[in-house]
């Protein structure tokens, strides 16, 4: 339990340091995020392999394809203009 608290604790820690960062910039810092990803994506593939047994091109796709995603959300970031699309 004493790791789930800390876990929570930290994650509003760091959300309260988040919300306060304009979301162009936001958007900045995960393309960063990204790149340094794809930097490192052979060590994070080894890990992945050891880890789950995955072949080691599979976890190289893994990362490339989490990398895609992580990159279209920090994208949209760009698109924020302070008004909400309500659900249908």
């Amino acid at each position: 339990m004493a790791d789930i608290d800390q876990a929570i604790a930290a994650a509003e820690v760091g959300f309260r340091a988040w919300r306060s960062v304009p979301a162009y910039e936001r958007g900045m810092l995960i393309e960063r995020a990204v790149a340094l990803m794809l930097e490192r994506r052979e060590s994070i593939a080894f890990l992945i392999t050891i880890e789950q047994g995955k072949p080691l091109a599979q976890a190289r796709n893994e990362v490339a394809a989490a990398a895609d995603m992580i990159k279209w959300f920090g994208e949209q970031a760009r698109r924020i203009y302070g008004r909400i699309v309500p659900r249908n």
